[in-house]
């Protein structure tokens, strides 16, 4: 009987091990090359069969078991005179108790807390278990597959939720099996269907354009400085959009070094969005109408900004760097609690840099620059400063009639100073 009672608990053990194995471990096993490792993936790979091959072997122990005790006291009535049906009650509450207690409840609650080690230790046997009683096996998947089709339960395949995907993110992280660009890129991928044109567009007064009466000197001249092959072209104003130049095609119309076209004649049609538009509705757009800009408007239909398929598909990967990118830096940390930044930055990466959510994340503004507006209520001086909770700013340098960059300093609160 204690052979049986050791294989019924072996058996409850080992299905708490295998079926509550945190994703996290799970990923970190495949990438391992310990041959135990392997062999819990390739079993959890068919996750009903070990269930039902698991179950099945339990089931089997506790009937025996029972069985057994049922024999035993029947001879033991026998040979003491004991009422038979009052001793088979006192074996069915005491077999069960058994079972109950040391069968089960225990060894589960043991395998909860040592999952890894105990799926690590019993990959081998259970291996072995699931090979000798695959008949047996395939009879019965067969036949809880018809009743659970008889039931209208429709067979779905596990999924997680984007919380728990999260989660086994962060965890992989801090386990050095994801790198910090890959935790960026699956978070963005969650984000990205959140995400806005207006979030990610280039603004109105950093669009770089042309006026249709340009000639196409001075439209090749830009494009070559600012590094683009594409240049919005205005009637009048921004507010008017006349089309979009690809530097592409001009080249069919360049006889030795001049080109013999209006340009006007070389425009291609301007894509128009609106701002409150989702990146991933304009990433279809982009895929299905076979374009690479669009102009964004406000809801007066004036230009608020540009965006390229570029800007969207940086929400994914990061920043993509061409040759004609310089790298401009939009922070620069001067020491542990003073930040050097651009107007542009956006708030949530301040936050980020400073390590807890300091600033407001309102839909009034998205970037340092609104942030300070708001406050100030007007385009304030240089050097001007002023206080939000525990940050003390001061705007360095202005760029026209815009925020150029801000200086950031973050003051210890009260308990800090009191502490040190």
């Amino acid at each position: 009987m204690g052979v049986l009672l050791a294989l019924s608990a072996f058996f409850s053990s080992v299905e708490t091990a295998f079926f509550s194995l945190p994703q996290s471990i799970l990923a970190e096993l495949k990438e391992s090359q310990d041959p135990r490792a392997r062999r819990v993936v390739r079993l959890l790979d068919r996750p009903k069969e070990l269930l039902i091959t698991i179950l099945t072997a339990n089931s089997l122990m506790n009937v025996a078991l029972a069985v057994l005790a049922a024999v035993l006291t029947l001879r033991l009535a026998e040979a003491t005179g004991f009422p038979l049906g009052l001793g088979l009650a006192l074996e069915v509450v005491v077999i069960t108790g058994i079972i109950l207690i040391m069968g089960e409840i225990t060894p589960k609650i043991m395998a909860l807390k040592h999952a890894r080690t105990w799926t690590l230790w019993t990959a081998m046997p259970i291996d072995l278990v699931c090979r000798l009683l695959k008949p047996l096996t395939i009879v019965l998947n067969l036949l809880s597959g018809g009743v659970s089709r008889a039931m209208g339960v429709e067979r779905r395949r596990l999924s997680l939720s984007e919380d728990e995907i999260r989660a086994l993110v962060e965890v992989s992280e801090g386990r050095g099996a994801l790198e910090a660009e890959e935790k960026e890129m699956i978070q963005g991928i969650f984000e990205f269907s959140e995400t806005t044109v207006r979030e990610i567009m280039v603004p109105r007064v950093d669009i770089i354009s042309l006026p249709l009466t340009a000639n196409l000197d001075d439209v090749i001249r830009v494009l070559k400085e600012e590094g683009h092959s594409r240049l919005p072209i205005y009637h009048d104003n921004l507010d008017n959009i006349a089309g979009i130049i690809h530097v592409k095609d001009l080249l069919p119309y360049m006889q030795n070094g001049e080109i013999k076209v209006e340009l006007a004649d070389v425009l291609r049609l301007a894509h128009f969005v609106p701002e409150g538009k989702k990146i991933d509705d304009l990433l279809r757009q982009f895929q299905l109408e076979k374009f690479h800009m669009a102009i964004v408007v406000d809801e007066y239909g004036g230009t608020a900004g540009l965006v390229t398929l570029e800007d969207v598909l940086e929400e994914i990967v990061g920043e993509i760097q061409d040759e004609y990118d310089a790298e401009i830096p939009l922070f620069q940390k001067l020491d542990d609690n003073t930040l050097l930044a651009d107007a542009r930055i956006n708030i949530w990466e301040v936050n980020e840099i400073l390590g807890d959510r300091l600033i407001p994340e309102e839909e009034d503004y998205d970037t340092l620059g609104g942030f300070i507006f708001s406050l100030t209520g007007n385009l304030p001086r240089p050097k001007e400063s002023f206080d939000y909770g525990d940050l003390h700013f001061v705007v360095e340098e202005l760029s026209g009639k815009r925020i150029g960059t801000i200086r950031i300093e973050r003051r210890p609160r009260l308990e800090e100073q009191g502490a040190s």
